[in-house]
């Protein structure tokens, strides 16, 4: 019974250290398939909240801001929408990575433009 509270607290203690380290404000410009990029920002809170703004470049009223939560499974985050849309990230060193739906690196020519660097951290 000892061993299984070591392993809890210890998957508890990861769990934490990997919110803090997410938390902050990640940038970059993602690939679209009707224009030159999607400016994106992602601001995540240590509460598991997040706020997503995507702004469509050359697009008129091309902006949209969406909330939600996120939680991290090893190094993978899930964002799950207020309106129960998700989307997946893998965590990377100062970075996140977009992940396609079945959580798979997206590959190919544009694979290295997938990227959303850290911008800030939280105090």
């Amino acid at each position: 019974m000892k061993t299984i509270a070591v392993i809890f607290s210890l998957a508890l203690l990861c769990s934490c250290s990997a919110d803090k380290e997410i938390c902050g404000t990640y940038q970059g410009t993602l690939p679209a398939a009707d224009g030159p990029g999607i400016a994106t920002t992602i601001t995540f809170g240590q509460d598991h909240s997040y706020t997503e703004e995507l702004v469509y470049i050359d697009k008129d009223d091309g902006t949209f801001i969406e909330t939600g939560k996120y939680r991290i499974t090893d190094n993978i985050m899930e964002l799950a929408s207020a309106a129960g849309e998700k989307s997946y990230y893998k965590i990377e060193n100062g970075q996140i990575r977009r992940l396609d739906m079945d959580q798979k690196s997206i590959t190919g020519p544009l694979a290295d433009y997938y990227i959303l660097k850290q911008s800030k951290k939280c105090n």
